[in-house]
């Protein structure tokens, strides 16, 4: 979930600001609540300077997480182009410590938005450690098919892994999001969460070229991300402050969703809460009639 690190420092300070503020309100409640329970004196700045100084080491953990997690690919011949995460374990941690607690009930959310049914073939581009793969299981059957696609090889072992262990079949292939390496018109549902504030714009354009092509008559997109232009605060949920913090001014690279979906022959395309404050769900849906792609 994490972006890259050239976000200037006008762009955070703000949110570094509102955290700072968040924490000072916070030990102030506390204070208060302390003073009217006959507390001493001196437990009140107390109180206001233990909540900052634990606001601070929180996100610079989060921070030293984020770039311990992730590396920049390169630009090699059939390198993803784009920014990887090398530490699975790390980042399934760090996504729930981001969603406090409510990963789950986030992921639950999503699968609800694409409708996800029996007997679904369903697709996660840049499916990390495979979470929301083994969240549709339950979903899709035993009849369903479940594939992703992941550029870092070390959390395509870790979705493999997860996998097994819970039993559930799924396909999960190392790649690029755009150079999906499936057929045409193989998928009722395409995902694609938290990947494209990672990607150059080209790939990005690429890459909802490629989830329209895999997809079926009748299929459904579901690109949960940043807002375009990083329209903090206007999603809904909870534990958006840290998110944007830490993500900075990526959402200002993410190309126009609603647009390009469109113009790949989306006949519906709405935007909802992601189930935390920072992000946003596109939802697209395409024709019952006609072929995969343009």
């Amino acid at each position: 979930m994490s972006s890259s690190h050239t976000v200037s420092t006008a762009s955070a300070q703000p949110r570094h600001n509102r955290l700072l503020l968040l924490s000072l309100v916070g030990g102030l409640v506390v204070a208060a609540i302390l003073i009217a329970h006959g507390a001493a004196w001196w437990s009140a700045p107390l109180a206001v300077v233990v909540a900052l100084v634990l606001a601070h080491l929180l996100a610079l953990a989060l921070v030293i997480g984020v770039g311990v997690a992730m590396t920049r690919s390169g630009d090699g011949e059939g390198a993803p182009r784009g920014e990887l995460i090398r530490r699975p374990r790390l980042y399934d941690w760090m996504v729930r410590a981001l969603s406090g607690g409510r990963e789950a009930e986030m992921r639950a959310t999503w699968l609800e938005l694409a409708d996800v049914r029996r007997g679904d073939a369903v697709l996660d581009v840049g499916c990390g450690t495979g979470t929301l793969l083994l969240a549709a299981a339950a979903r899709v059957g035993p009849q369903g098919t479940l594939a992703g696609v992941e550029a870092a090889p070390e959390m395509a072992a870790r979705a493999r892994d997860k996998a097994a262990a819970e039993g559930v079949a799924v396909d999960v292939r190392e790649g690029s999001a755009d150079t999906l390496p499936f057929a045409d018109g193989s998928f009722d549902v395409v995902f694609a969460t938290l990947v494209f504030h990672h990607l150059p714009a080209d790939v990005q354009l690429g890459a909802l070229q490629e989830m329209r092509r895999v997809l079926r008559p009748g299929g459904r997109v579901v690109i949960v991300d940043l807002p375009h232009g990083h329209d903090h605060g206007h999603g809904h949920g909870h534990g958006g402050g840290l998110f944007s913090m830490i993500h900075g001014g990526a959402g200002g690279r993410l190309v126009d969703f609603d647009g390009e979906l469109r113009s790949l022959g989306a006949a519906e395309v709405t935007r909802h809460g992601a189930g935390m404050r920072a992000l946003h769900a596109t939802r697209a849906v395409f024709p019952a009639t006609g072929g995969a792609g343009r």
